[in-house]
C-alpha cells in the first residue's frame, strides 16, 4: 500500500509526482539511507501511521512544491527522523494532517534536520501538532502559516512545539491555533479557518473557538530536566 521506497545508496529525482496510499503504515515516500530531489510534488496518504513522506538515517531529501495530504491517527505529512535532512519550499506548499495526533512536520531523533519556508501548515484534529521538534532534532520554519483545529471538549491544538530536548527554530510565521478549519477533501476551504456557515474567513470575529484550547507554542522538558526537577 506504500506509495515508493528508497533504501541505502538509492536516489529519486523527479517532478509533478503524484501518489495515492491507503492503509495502516502506508506512507507515500520512505527514504531511508537514500537520496530524494523532487519538483511538484503530491501524495494524498490516507490510513493509520500513513505518513506522507518518512525520510529515516543518512538521507537527504528537497522538495520544491508540495501538497502532503495525510488523513490517520498517527500519520504525519512530512517526518523527519534517524539523523536525516529534509527541506521544503515551493508553491502551493501544503501540507495537512487530518488525523488525531498527527503532525504536519515532525523531526525526531539526533541530528535530524527538517527545514521548510513558505508553507501552509494544518491540523484538524484534538492533539495534533502544526510542527513539532523533539528528541535532539531540530526543526527551522520560516514564512509558514500554521493553522490548527481541534474538537468540542478536545486538548490543545498546538502551532508549534518542542519537546524532550527538540529544537524549533521559527522566524516570520503566523498561528493560528484552536479554530475550526474547512474538513471537506474536495473544497477549497480544507485546512483553512472558516466561519460558522463553513466559508473561508479572515475575519478574526467569525472564527469559531474549537478544542478546550489553542496553544501557540508548547515545550516540555527533557528528560535529564525531568529527573532535575
Amino acid at each position: 500500500n506504500s506509495g515508493g521506497r528508497f533504501a541505502t545508496g538509492s536516489r529519486l529525482q523527479a517532478s509533478q509526482l503524484s501518489i495515492d496510499t491507503t492503509g495502516t503504515g502506508a506512507t507515500g515516500l520512505v527514504f531511508a539511507d537514500a537520496q530524494g530531489i523532487m519538483s511538484e510534488l503530491t501524495i494524498n496518504a490516507t490510513g493509520t501511521t500513513a505518513h506522507g513522506l518518512s525520510a529515516a538515517g543518512a538521507s537527504q531529501v528537497q522538495v520544491d512544491g508540495l501538497d502532503i495530504r495525510v488523513a490517520g491517527q498517527n500519520a504525519h505529512g512530512v517526518l523527519a527522523g534517524g539523523g536525516s535532512t529534509v527541506t521544503l519550499a515551493g508553491a502551493p506548499g501544503i501540507v495537512i494532517a487530518a488525523g488525531q495526533t498527527g503532525n504536519a512536520l515532525r523531526a525526531e531523533g539526533s541530528g535530524s534536520a527538517l527545514t521548510a519556508n513558505g508553507l501552509r501548515l494544518s491540523t484538524l484534529l484534538n492533539g495534533a501538532i502544526g510542527a513539532h521538534a523533539l528528541t535532539s532534532a531540530t526543526l527551522t520554519l520560516s514564512g509558514s502559516a500554521i493553522y490548527t483545529s481541534g474538537i468540542a471538549g478536545g486538548n490543545a491544538a498546538v502551532g508549534l512545539q518542542a519537546a524532550s530536548g527538540g529544537t524549533v527554530l521559527s522566524q516570520g510565521n503566523v498561528l493560528l491555533t484552536g479554530v475550526q478549519l474547512g474538513t471537506d477533501p474536495s473544497a477549497a476551504s480544507y485546512g483553512l479557518p472558516v466561519d460558522a456557515g463553513g466559508t473561508v474567513t479572515t475575519d478574526p470575529a467569525a472564527y469559531v473557538a474549537t478544542g478546550t484550547t489553542g496553544c501557540l507554542l508548547y515545550t516540555s522538558p527533557s528528560p535529564r530536566d525531568r529527573q532535575k526537577s
